[in-house]
């Protein structure tokens, strides 16, 4: 057991650790195309996620062709990703063929955090003028909270009650077609995008989500301290003494703890 400089306190008989509970994942990525190749790769929920899928036709009179792939992550105080998607359909004589394809990267997941929570989500959506769609958005309750569908940056930040679930969506697609008419006929289109979406206890210190920076927090705030590794595996769920988010739960985030402490009323 660590030493920890004294504070008085009272255990109490239950409380709530920080860090997102993840409730649902819907992640894939796709590739298809007007030739019956249907490419998709879905990720073991809530798990690192690297994958690629492909599509590819190509004979006398023409090609279609698609790809799309994602890396994205989950801890319990952060997500990111970058995803990508890619479509080409060429027509180069008579046929009456349709040559097509489509490639989709697609991030969605549903989350919540037990106290309340300060969030910030931003990066890129990157697409072709034509042939593509792009979002990134985050609703609740039915409510769209943040919303962007054309390229750039984007960027949002908000306060989350505890218990508000949250559906973050980033997605990227694209498709192409191409039917021989008096002439060659070429298409494409490409979609992409870049995030990063983190969270922390909007007050830091009250670990409890009480508004106030008192002993119980401290109760909570010493489980941590005495593991130290947040990897640990009989860490609280989310590490919520981790305070300054480098995976320890150190004399670092005590001093951080401490000067809440005093405070104690969140501001």
């Amino acid at each position: 057991m660590r030493l920890i400089p004294m504070l008085l306190c009272t255990l109490p008989a239950a409380f709530a650790a920080a860090g997102a509970i993840y409730t649902a994942d819907s992640r894939y990525v796709q590739a298809q195309n007007s030739f019956a190749q249907n490419d998709i790769k879905q990720p073991v929920a809530f798990t690192p996620f690297n994958a690629s899928a492909a599509s590819n036709t190509t004979n006398a009179t023409g090609s279609c062709s698609s790809s799309a792939s994602q890396t994205s992550q989950l801890t319990t105080t952060a997500m990111s990703g970058t995803g990508a998607a890619q479509s080409d359909a060429s027509a180069s004589a008579t046929s009456g063929l349709v040559y097509g394809a489509s490639g989709v990267s697609s991030f969605v997941i549903k989350l919540k955090f037990p106290v309340k929570t300060s969030c910030s989500f931003g990066g890129q959506l990157n697409g072709s003028a034509l042939h593509s769609n792009v979002r990134a958005s985050i609703e609740s309750g039915g409510s769209t909270l943040f919303i962007r569908q054309t390229t750039g940056p984007f960027s949002y930040q908000s306060v989350v009650d505890p218990g508000t679930e949250l559906l973050v969506t980033v997605s990227g697609s694209c498709n192409a077609f191409a039917l021989y008419s008096s002439s060659p006929v070429t298409a494409s289109g490409s979609a992409g995008f870049t995030f990063q979406f983190a969270s922390a206890p909007s007050c830091p210190g009250d670990l409890n989500s009480d508004g106030q920076v008192d002993d119980s927090d401290f109760s909570i705030f010493v489980v941590g301290y005495d593991m130290l590794d947040c990897a640990d595996p009989n860490m609280t769920p989310g590490c919520p003494a981790d305070l300054n988010n480098d995976g320890l739960v150190d004399d670092a985030d005590f001093s951080i703890f401490v000067n809440a402490y005093d405070a104690l009323l969140c501001p």
